[in-house]
């Protein structure tokens, strides 16, 4: 199996945050996944990393197709949506990923029309050792980035 990088998934409106673990099926398609945490916008930074740390130690490869798609059903509810075009236009994406280094790399990303997130080379990203204050501190500055006026 190709290596793929170990990070989460964080989902944010202007009021909600959620933090989901990644997971990866046999056909390589990746979502999010329990454990998943909610939180207000104005959770302590340290309880917000630590989410972030526990959903990366909890990443899971591999699962079949049925596994996968039962998962996301599960995610889906959590976020009070029903598919994944309403997570897309509901919710806004951050991508959370590990560095060989073992750096946390958090990255805001921007809605594409048709649907999706995506992010350029050259976009805004913050990088900081997997501590919990200090991936709660970059968490919170991607949110401000992505809700700045």
């Amino acid at each position: 199996m190709p290596s793929i990088p170990r990070g989460c998934d964080v989902y944010c409106q202007p009021d909600r945050i959620l933090i989901a673990t990644r997971i990866t099926d046999k056909t390589l398609r990746k979502g999010p996944s329990s454990p998943f945490y909610s939180y207000d916008i104005n959770t302590s930074t340290r309880e917000l990393g630590e989410a972030i740390k526990n959903a990366i130690e909890s990443i899971r490869f591999g699962l079949t197709e049925q596994e996968f798609d039962s998962e996301i059903k599960q995610f889906f509810e959590f976020a009070e949506v029903k598919d994944w075009n309403r997570l897309e236009r509901n919710w806004n994406y951050i991508a959370v990923s590990e560095e060989p280094s073992g750096n946390i790399v958090i990255i805001p990303t921007k809605k594409m029309p048709a649907g999706g997130y995506f992010y350029e080379i050259g976009d805004p990203e913050w990088s900081s050792k997997p501590l919990p204050e200090e991936l709660g501190k970059s968490l919170r500055k991607a949110i401000q980035y992505l809700y700045q006026p």
